[in-house]
Parts: structure tokens; sequence; C-alpha cells
């Protein structure tokens, strides 16, 4: 009897103007026509890997094991940059060796793989589509049952982004950056809730401005002003309610920021 086909989710900075995702959807469909494809995201800001990896961070442990997360986020595509299979906590992923998967790795033990067996890619392959022609049929053969552990060599230390973790000076001041600028505008850091020790009574340096107190919820600061508060991926984020704190701040993704105790 076969194994049931899976659920693959599907991430990616190809947008929804071209026929990109289509395609990869397409070559899916053809190999796992049972599997069922959820679009995660496909507006990522172009070739932005870490924010890739922090938007896959936000979703993955909310589907069933043995869910195939196919991300493709692939500024190298045609170099010489591995392709990956990897599981942790019972989800396989499928993603090129570039750092999207280093928010994942860093949740969990995982196991990675790197994909040579060539009877997993299409015939013919382009140099500038890996998403379609390698990385979209591996996510099919795993939601198919496929083993991860065929798919070539184990690897033990696959890229990690820098810029993940925040950092702390001597004064205990909190140093990091921004991963993320949400579709409402949120700047979202690296800085984790667990960093600030259960505390609100601290400032954000951002863009020249300073932002005192961290809120529970958006209205809670008012509304039209800037304010920093705990999301609910567990990181710190600046926001105007009602308004976008990228565009009113000028903040973009890379910005630093740091918080200090009041």
């Amino acid at each position: 009897m076969q194994s049931p086909e899976r659920l693959i989710t599907f991430l990616s900075d190809f947008g929804t103007s071209d026929g990109y995702v289509a395609s990869v959807k397409g070559v899916i469909a053809t190999a796992a026509p049972r599997a069922r494809v959820v679009d995660a995201c496909h507006h990522i800001a172009p070739q932005d890997v870490l924010s890739a990896a922090y938007v896959l961070s936000t979703y993955w442990r909310h589907y069933p094991q043995g869910t195939v997360h196919l991300a493709v986020v692939d500024p190298g595509v045609g170099s010489q940059r591995q392709i990956l299979a990897a599981t942790v906590e019972g989800h396989l992923f499928v993603a090129p060796d570039n750092g999207l998967l280093s928010y994942v790795f860093r949740e969990g033990a995982f196991s990675a793989y790197c994909l040579e067996d060539e009877r997993l890619h299409l015939r013919n392959i382009s140099q500038t589509f890996h998403g379609r022609d390698i990385m979209g049929p591996l996510a099919a053969y795993l939601a198919c049952g496929g083993s991860v552990q065929a798919v070539g060599p184990a690897i033990t230390a696959p890229v990690v982004l820098d810029g993940l973790e925040a950092s702390r000076d001597e004064c205990g001041v909190l140093h990091g950056q921004i991963v993320h600028i949400d579709h409402f505008g949120n700047a979202i850091s690296n800085i984790r809730s667990e960093m600030l020790r259960g505390s609100k009574d601290f400032s954000v340096e951002i863009g020249g401005r300073r932002l005192d107190g961290v809120f529970d919820y958006y209205v809670q600061a008012g509304w039209g002003r800037p304010a920093a508060l705990l999301g609910s991926s567990g990181h710190l984020e600046i926001a105007v309610p009602g308004g976008s704190a990228a565009r009113e701040l000028g903040i973009r993704s890379g910005a630093t920021l740091r918080v200090m105790a009041l």
C-alpha cells in the first residue's frame, strides 16, 4: 500500500505577478498528485534570505509532523551552493544551503542531507530556476514518502546566517537588528522575549527615535504612536498602530536597534 502523500508548504520570493510559483506547483502536482500545497508566502523581499528564515520559523511548527516545508529564496541559484533535505522534530525541509534554515536548525535537533541523487531532478535543468527543476521535485519525492537519508550524504555544518542573535554588552544594553518587515509595516527584530527577562521597563532606540516601554498589544500605545511590543512570534517589534513603522520611521530590514533598561 502506498504511503499517503503529505502536506507541502511553499515559501518563496517569487511574487505572484509571474508564472514562477505556478511552475513549481505544476511540477509538484505532476510528481505527487495527491499532495496538498499550502502557499505560505511568496512576497519575501527579493533575495532576502534572513527575512525568509524568520518567516519560515513563524509557521512550520503549526503544521503536523510529516509536513514537507519547501523554501526557495535562492540568490546563489546555479552556483556551487548545495541543496538540502533536512528533518527537525518530524518535519521535513527542502531549501538551498544558504542559511534559509538557520532559525529552524536553532530551534531543534536536526539531520541534514546534501542532494546528490540526480534521479530526483527534472531531466532538463535550468541554471536559473532550481526551485522548479530540483527543489520542487525533491519536495514531491519526500511528500510521497521518499527517504530523506537517501538523497545524498549527511552534512553536520550547514550554512548559518549572521544576525540571528542579538547581543548584550557589558553595560547590559541589547544590540539587535531588524530581520523582517511584515505586511503591516511592523519592523520585527532578532531580540527575543526571553532576552527582556520578563520586564517591560525598557527604552528602544532605532532610527534616531527613542521609544519608552514595551507594550502588550498595538493600540495600547495609542493610534499613530510608534511603539515597541512583543509580537506573536516572541520577537520585539516596532509598530505604528494604524500606520506603518517601516514607512513612517524609515526603518528597513537590517536596521540596528538598542534596547536599554529604563
